[in-house]
């Protein structure tokens, strides 16, 4: 009998999605697969496409010679349950309350679907930060200049982030990795020192590696930032503190609804 097309039982929320992650960047589906875990058709046509370019039997079902070649990558690149299952006991949190941040803050995902960085570039961070090292009449020109990337006002964001933050690495490198968010937890290059780096450029180079490197920052800013307080918040489950530190005072109602939100649901099934 032939073997039924998808994954193999027992595969827990962030494994199936690791395996929609790792397709999408192999393969380039169009559209992009939704991580959503809920491994259907779309997914199982994606998996055929890897098989048959890996000279696999095209059936669909995710078994050991496919898993031989791809659960390598996934590992190296991607977290699963246990991962999480860890930062929760080391902090001393419960699951459910970093399954919610990392769905309010990425959808579960630290890359897009072709590989990168998952970021958003803030345009009037880039103009702070160029007016804390290069003073305010510069940055006042560059708004001129570049209104895009640079600018007082929030918002402006682009379709592809990348447009923006590569136009703002060429007007100063260091700026605009402190003026983006980044990975699993979209924690601000600002933050580098919280999340344990000596500097940005040592900050981001992690970040691009993996999900594994991005749960580590998240795991040191955590304890660090603000002496901790972000750390009582996660532990006390009170999102309004959380909200108000981690995204800012001017979303505090619609924030802790959604992490409120997301914690009842994971509370509930951890696997989605």
């Amino acid at each position: 009998m032939a073997a039924t097309p998808g994954l193999p039982a027992g595969y827990d929320l962030y494994h199936r999605r690791g395996v929609q992650k790792a397709l999408n960047e192999k393969t380039s589906p169009n559209p992009s697969l939704i991580v959503d875990g809920a491994f259907g058709a779309k997914s199982i046509a994606a998996l055929q496409v890897y098989q048959s370019a890996n000279n696999l039997v095209a059936d669909g079902n995710y078994g050991p010679l496919t898993q031989a070649l791809l659960e390598p990558f996934i590992a190296s690149k991607y977290i699963l349950m246990a991962n999480y299952q860890q930062a929760a006991s080391q902090l001393g949190v419960l699951l459910a309350a970093i399954q919610a941040n990392v769905e309010a803050e990425s959808g579960g995902s630290g890359f897009f679907p072709n590989g990168t960085c998952k970021i958003r570039f803030e345009r009037h961070q880039m103009y702070n930060m160029l007016v804390q090292q290069k003073g305010q009449a510069t940055a006042n020109g560059l708004v001129n200049r570049y209104p895009s990337v640079v600018n007082p006002v929030p918002g402006g964001y682009a379709a592809n982030p990348y447009d923006q933050l590569n136009l703002a690495l060429t007007i100063d490198q260091t700026c605009a990795m402190l003026a983006t968010s980044w990975g699993l937890f979209q924690i601000m290059g600002f933050n580098f020192k919280e999340a344990g780096y000596a500097t940005v450029q040592a900050y981001v180079a992690d970040v691009k590696i993996s999900e594994g490197k991005q749960l580590t920052q998240y795991i040191n800013f955590i304890k660090t930032y603000r002496q901790g307080a972000l750390w009582t918040a996660l532990k006390n489950c009170d999102w309004i503190t959380f909200a108000t530190i981690y995204n800012g005072p001017a979303q505090v109602a619609s924030y802790s609804k959604t992490m409120g939100g997301f914690f009842t649901s994971f509370t509930a099934n951890p696997n989605g």
